[in-house]
């Protein structure tokens, strides 16, 4: 029969403290992972903005010309002709829809993007786990 033995400590605590080396590379590495992931994500979203909002920008800039125009033919006209309705309209709904898709972007922005919240709300669990298990190791 094979002979029982008590496990050597000091094999114990160097498999135990190699295991949690590994386990402490292992968060890093899954870290760095979800870093990289929210960081992309954020790009995306930062880019989304720019293209709608620079699309709602240019026609608002758009649409106050247009307005302009109208505006200033009319007073120079001094209701001695009709009134241009439509383009008057026109340039109204270009306005509301070029503030309306830099609103949006601008909305849709802020709840996309992550700014690293995550992965600093994860950095700071692991710093805590971090300390506890520094204090268990004699």
């Amino acid at each position: 029969m094979p002979e029982l033995t008590a496990p050597d400590p000091q094999e114990t605590q160097a498999g135990s403290t190699s295991k949690s080396l590994a386990e402490v590379v292992e968060m890093a590495s899954l870290r760095w992972q979800l870093a990289e992931l929210e960081l992309r994500s954020d790009l995306a979203a930062a880019q989304r903005f720019g293209w709608l909002g620079g699309i709602g920008l240019v026609a608002s800039i758009a649409s106050v010309a247009v307005l302009t125009v109208v505006l200033t033919s009319q007073l120079d006209e001094r209701l001695e002709s009709s009134f241009p309705w439509v383009t008057l309209s026109a340039g109204c709904l270009m306005l509301a829809g070029g503030l309306l898709a830099a609103w949006w972007s601008w909305r849709r922005f802020r709840g996309e993007f992550h700014g690293l919240r995550e992965s600093l709300d994860e950095c700071r669990e692991d710093l805590v786990w971090l300390r506890e298990w520094a204090q268990d190791r004699p």
